[in-house]
């Protein structure tokens, strides 16, 4: 088995043991969930085919509308956050995106310690924060699998 297919293991073992996950979906990733907050986990190679990365992505407001405060709230305080921060995926019409939370860290010797200290703390922040923006910039929270 190679290190990142025992990792992936491993992840689904922590993940299953705390929060039922029954494996990964048809795109690698693990989803877990706290009322509106969404968290996908990935595994890869962070490093080209050197060292392992854990990615947690948390998609949060859907079709809210881009605007210079939006911008601006995304470069400055959006980036601002402990456990990774916010990024925006702009729509092909130009005129709408999503608003996504993401994290990402090194995982060669990782342990259910320090991935359930990772998660935790994102499924209650971003269950705050997706209503937050959402109410904030308009736009809608994300309802599921539209990965």
């Amino acid at each position: 088995m190679s290190t990142l297919d025992s990792l992936q293991n491993r992840v689904h073992v922590i993940l299953a043991k705390h929060f039922g996950t029954k494996g990964a979906d048809k795109h690698g990733e693990f989803k877990i969930q706290n009322e509106s907050a969404h968290v996908f986990i990935s595994v890869g190679h962070g490093f080209g085919s050197q060292g392992l990365v854990i990615k947690v992505n948390c998609p949060m407001v859907g079709r809210v509308p881009l605007s210079p405060e939006l911008f601006r709230w995304i470069s400055v305080e959006g980036r601002n956050f402990p456990l990774g921060g916010v990024y925006l995926v702009p729509h092909a019409n130009g005129t709408h995106g999503e608003i996504w939370f993401g994290h990402n860290f090194v995982a060669d010797d990782l342990d259910e310690k320090e991935l359930l200290g990772s998660l935790y703390p994102i499924l209650v922040f971003a269950n705050d924060l997706d209503d937050q923006l959402a109410h904030r910039f308009g736009g809608e929270l994300f309802q599921g699998e539209q990965k």
